[in-house]
């Protein structure tokens, strides 16, 4: 199981620094490394969430958002946490049972999935999963369990 690795705005700003080879870059750069082989070997994830977006839609320069996604999208390789909001609805699911004294079978939600839409919660196969069958049977498991069995 690969390591869940979270990376901060100003850290992946410092990782997008090494990767331009400015001389200020400092550790980045042994960090860069680090990151590069552990993603390529499949050892670490580092996932994007709807805060980076949020975060680097801020950056008024074009070539900074520009060079900091080249950066985030190497590293990441798309892969976006979870929304909070998806594992809340999920745990209200199945407090909801409990205190019903009924059974919610649903699975749990992923940790990750793919693109800034799983990062906002908009689970739709356009801009998300695209053609992957497995990824489209999790969204159409996901809608036919819209309520909890009685």
């Amino acid at each position: 199981m690969p390591k869940l690795i979270y990376v901060d705005l100003n850290h992946w700003v410092g990782l997008g620094k090494a990767r331009l080879g400015h001389t200020d870059a400092g550790a980045y750069v042994d960090a860069l490394t680090e990151l590069r082989s552990a993603v390529a070997s499949r050892r670490a994830v580092v996932p994007i969430s709807s805060t980076h977006y949020m975060e680097i839609s801020r950056i008024a320069s074009a070539q900074r958002r520009a060079d900091l996604a080249l950066t985030m999208g190497e590293l990441s390789r798309y892969v976006a946490l979870t929304p909070r909001e998806t594992f809340l609805r999920y745990q209200f699911r199945r407090s909801l049972a409990h205190e019903l004294k009924t059974s919610y079978a649903g699975p749990p939600p992923d940790v990750t999935g793919h693109g800034f839409a799983h990062a906002f919660g908009q689970y739709t196969k356009i801009g998300l999963h695209g053609s992957d069958p497995a990824a489209l049977e999790r969204f159409a498991a996901d809608r036919a369990d819209e309520f909890i069995p009685l």
